[in-house]
């Protein structure tokens, strides 16, 4: 059966290389006053894999970068992006295998030297946005999630879901632990109409992770060596929706959640609930608020996603919760898709796919996180125009009591200025704030401009300018770097 949907499916496979010619201000991310230049080649084969079908769905981009320094050769060496999903279903869509991976270049401590390529909006055209710094702060993230499930439609008025979800992050530095998870999910729900206007579900929840090493603390700053650290989650719950009228639902919820976590001064251990409601005014657009009681403390929940007419779209969203920097990047991964042009986006925000903890960096503790994002992407004619607005507040409780808030927006606009000829520009600032362990105030500021011309139907020539200024409370932490490059990029 899966050979059977596999050769139903539309394939596009397209193998593609670059070369790059790079010139940077600050080759090893320094201090003001200690930079080094350096002129950097970027070789790049890669591979870019698409298929589309009635019961499978995937999209995959692999392009490793081969760099060679001319000054700091010791750099020299191969490193690896990677970003994918796959969706397939059999058995009329009953049993079926969601997966999804990454790779990224990833800086682990946001104190130490960080780049413009971090940057909250990368550039609005298919080039890649990872670092070519020679900079020891750079570490190598493997994400990977498969997570087969089966639904079932019980008696036409019930649908069920089992899942079975496997999880694994991989880090090439000690500071940061790898990390196994193993979570199993049921749940059943009234189907939609089969009960009028009165909406319900129940679910139960059971998590188990496994870490390996790392160090306490924002990218292993605080020393303490944690070594295997285990952990457990499960929580059941009962949710309730009532169609007031047919674009506005109330909702409540009510559970039991218990969290086993040696990171945690205080491990939850109780009842959860929250009221709230949800409104629809159009089929693509909605906005959904709860308010509660979860991880022992209040929790607000907002989700929102607008189409403002035909190719305009603003989503924004606000949580609490629990984390760790292993969990997140595995949410990030499973939010790998495609656009209409076949491009890989973040589903969250529409925005092309950007792995890493690109923000706050590393940290193998659990942290207590407040997170709020908004996103426009807007197609007018010619243009294309993005907004990102993030902001991001973490505290972590034992054996570092670190603390972290970062708030920023971003900009993109790209323009065609001829069938072959496209223009794009990004500004981004972002605030750092540190308590703990890394303390001070950190203003970043990036800007740059990038002409991407189509010199035939296969070969693509980008030229990019970035500049980025880090202003600092504690002038170690201050930098700058100015980089331009070439690229030509074939297809085949």
């Amino acid at each position: 059966m899966a050979s059977a949907a596999a050769d139903a499916a539309e394939w596009r496979i397209t193998p593609r290389a670059s070369l790059e010619e790079i010139y940077t201000s600050n080759v090893r991310l320094e201090r003001k006053g200690e930079e080094d230049s350096d002129l950097i080649t970027r070789l790049s084969p890669g591979l870019s894999i698409r298929g589309l079908g009635p019961s499978l769905r995937v999209g995959l981009d692999y392009d490793p970068d081969l760099l060679f320094y001319l000054t700091a050769d010791e750099q020299n060496g191969i490193r690896n992006n990677l970003a994918g999903f796959a969706n397939v279903d059999f058995l009329e869509r009953r049993l079926g295998i969601d997966a999804n991976a990454s790779i990224v270049q990833a800086f682990t401590n946001p104190a130490g030297g960080i780049s413009g390529s971090d940057s909250l909006i990368g550039g609005t055209l298919p080039t890649t946005t990872s670092s070519t710094a020679a900079s020891n702060n750079l570490s190598e993230v493997k994400t990977f999630t498969v997570s087969p499930f089966w639904r079932e439609r019980i008696g036409g008025v019930v649908e069920s879901e089992l899942r079975y979800r496997f999880g694994i992050v991989a880090a090439d530095t000690s500071d940061v632990g790898d990390t196994i998870t193993n979570a199993v999910s049921a749940s059943l729900r009234g189907a939609p109409g089969a009960t009028g206007r009165l909406g319900w579900s129940v679910s139960g929840h059971q998590e188990w992770t496994e870490t390996s090493g790392g160090r306490s603390g924002i990218g292993g700053t605080g020393g303490v060596e944690l070594g295997d650290t285990s952990r457990r989650r499960r929580f059941a719950r009962a949710d309730l929706s009532y169609q007031v009228f047919s674009n506005f639902a109330l909702l409540a919820g009510m559970g039991w959640e218990e969290i086993d976590d040696p990171t945690l001064s205080e491990e939850p251990d109780g009842l959860i609930w929250n009221v709230g409601f949800e409104y629809r005014p159009r089929p693509r657009s909605s906005f959904r608020l709860t308010y509660g009681r979860r991880f022992d403390d209040q929790d607000l929940e907002i989700a929102s996603q607008w189409q403002l007419g035909a190719t305009t779209r603003l989503s924004l969203s606000f949580t609490e919760s629990l984390e760790t920097s292993q969990s997140s990047l595995l949410e990030q991964t499973t939010q790998i898709g495609t656009d209409a042009q076949g491009n890989l986006i973040d589903l969250a925000t529409g925005l092309p796919f950007q792995p890493g903890e690109r923000e706050l960096g590393l940290t193998s503790q659990t942290f207590r996180q407040e997170s709020f994002r908004a996103a426009l992407v807007s197609e007018r004619g010619r243009n294309t125009y993005s907004v990102l607005v993030n902001y991001q507040n973490r505290k972590a409780e034992s054996p570092s009591t670190d603390k972290e808030r970062t708030a920023g927006a971003g900009v993109g606009w790209q323009r065609r200025l001829s069938p072959t000829v496209s223009l794009d520009t990004q500004l981004d600032y972002r605030n750092l704030r540190f308590g703990g362990g890394i303390a001070g105030r950190d203003d970043i500021y990036t800007a740059g401009a990038g002409l991407s011309i189509n010199l035939s139907e296969t070969l693509l020539l980008n030229l990019r300018l970035r500049h980025t200024e880090r202003q600092s409370s504690e002038d170690l932490r201050e930098l700058r770097e100015t980089l331009v490059s070439v690229r030509l990029s074939k297809s085949f």
